[in-house]
């Protein structure tokens, strides 16, 4: 208990004469201790020798403790980790490849961003693929979009959701947006939904949608959310993203693909509240993304 106490304070002091201790830590024969002294790194600066030292556990594959070694690299943050965590998304361990894929997203390796395509259209583990969508999300990789609409298409978990979701905001570049909104859906989605169509309208010239084809579309499920009809609510509002993608998206090809796709989902008949909910609020980030408006209110 001892060793493990001294463990975390060294990487709460965030000093670099830590480094010898904490690689010390690392070699300690308690499993406890090492765990420590993952997370302790993962807290402290940046050095070329602890990065080395996780690098090596990431490699190790007799090791449970390269999911861990994974994340610390993440955090850190240093670009040198990029090539052994891009070695790691070939591990035969699913763990370590997801954790892996989820830091080589929090470091903008791009040099990763074929390889984490390729996870995210064929790896065997959902949580492998879905590690992949968030990672090419950060990396604002647009092209990786279809298939991740096709991951959320098969009805993941709602936190799974959640995160695929997430990654095309991240694509959208309206991600403070969109975890605004989402935070707000549960308990009061119906609310949470009208102010944000109110708030599109209001942004729009003298409270009309600059898209003449969805301005009525909008009023009206700005109507329905507040009144807490959340199904005629998400129907209308898919009419609006299918009408404005039929006219063109103004900012490419892939708003018109995420509104395309949201309408679809919002005109399914038998969705489940929440799912309808979720699509609501990547529907309406998409469509301030396509009308050119900043992801938060000045």
């Amino acid at each position: 208990n001892s060793r493990i106490a001294t463990t975390v304070g060294l990487g709460q002091a965030r000093s670099p004469l830590s480094v010898r201790e904490l690689l010390e830590a690392l070699a300690d024969p308690s499993y406890n201790v090492r765990y420590e002294a993952l997370v302790a790194i993962a807290r402290t600066r940046p050095h070329p020798h602890l990065v080395q030292a996780l690098a090596d556990i990431l490699a190790d594959e007799d090791t449970d403790l390269g999911p861990t070694a994974a994340w610390a690299l993440g955090r850190l943050g240093d670009p040198r980790a990029g090539p052994a965590l891009r070695r790691a998304l070939l591990s035969p361990h699913p763990l370590v490849r997801a954790h892996s894929a989820r830091a080589l997203g929090r470091i903008r390796d791009t040099a990763s961003q074929r390889v984490l395509e390729d996870l995210l259209r064929g790896d065997p583990q959902l949580q492998v693929r879905v590690a992949a969508a968030a990672a090419l999300g950060q990396l604002r990789a647009t092209t990786s979009a279809g298939p991740i609409l096709s991951l959320l298409e098969d009805d993941p978990p709602a936190a799974t959701r959640g995160e695929l979701a997430l990654a095309l905001a991240r694509l959208l570049e309206q991600e403070h947006r969109f975890v605004r909104l989402w935070r707000q859906l549960p308990g009061q989605a119906g609310l949470a939904l009208a102010r944000e169509v109110g708030s599109l309208l209001h942004q729009g010239r003298r409270g009309q949608c600059p898209c003449n084809c969805a301005g009525a579309l909008l009023r009206r499920a700005e109507v329905q959310f507040g009144a807490d009809e959340l199904g005629p609510g998400a129907a209308t509002l898919g009419q609006a993203a299918g009408a404005v993608a039929a006219a063109g998206a103004s900012s490419g090809e892939l708003c018109a693909a995420i509104l395309r796709h949201c309408a679809r989902q919002l005109a399914a008949q038998g969705a489940g509240e929440r799912r309808r909910a979720d699509y609501a609020a990547l529907a309406l980030v998409a469509l301030r993304a396509h009308l050119g408006w900043p992801p938060q209110d000045q």
